[in-house]
């Protein structure tokens, strides 16, 4: 009878996770910037990625989607490799440094951005985007976009 109440009560507690993993709620975007051709994560970029993973480390449900850009120069193939290694170093930087489980990274390389008509518009897209979503409230470890 125990090991029956148990058991119903696992699978009751499954069932309201697997409801609950489309509840997911968006709590903060911000941008990791890249040089023109680069993939190395500039040093004034790693305070964001310590409030991610501050973050991340609060919540083990919270989820962190990682989108990488590259500029409109050079040919799809290239600027599509130059995204996905972009996410990669970010994902590498979070795993390694921070001990990031890898279950709650989302990486996809969305690769060039095309009709940018100024320099400033250009800039935006050398970049990762990284996108904090989770069930809860909002995590202390993330203030606005641009504190």
């Amino acid at each position: 009878m125990r090991w029956a109440r148990s058991r119903l009560d696992a699978e009751s507690r499954l069932a309201q996770r697997l409801a609950d993993r489309n509840k997911l709620r968006l709590l903060e975007t911000r941008s990791i910037y890249f040089d023109s051709g680069k993939t190395e994560i500039r040093s004034g970029d790693m305070s964001e990625l310590e409030d991610v993973a501050k973050a991340l480390k609060a919540d083990a449900n919270a989820i962190l989607e990682l989108q990488g850009f590259a500029d409109p120069r050079g040919n799809d193939r290239q600027n599509n490799e130059l995204a996905r290694e972009r996410v990669e170093a970010v994902t590498r930087y979070l795993v390694q440094r921070y001990d990031i489980e890898l279950r709650q990274l989302r990486g996809f390389a969305m690769g060039k951005q095309a009709g940018l008509g100024s320099y400033e518009a250009m800039f935006w897209t050398l970049t990762v985007t990284l996108t904090l979503a989770a069930l809860g409230v909002m995590l202390t470890g993330m203030h606005g976009a641009h504190d």
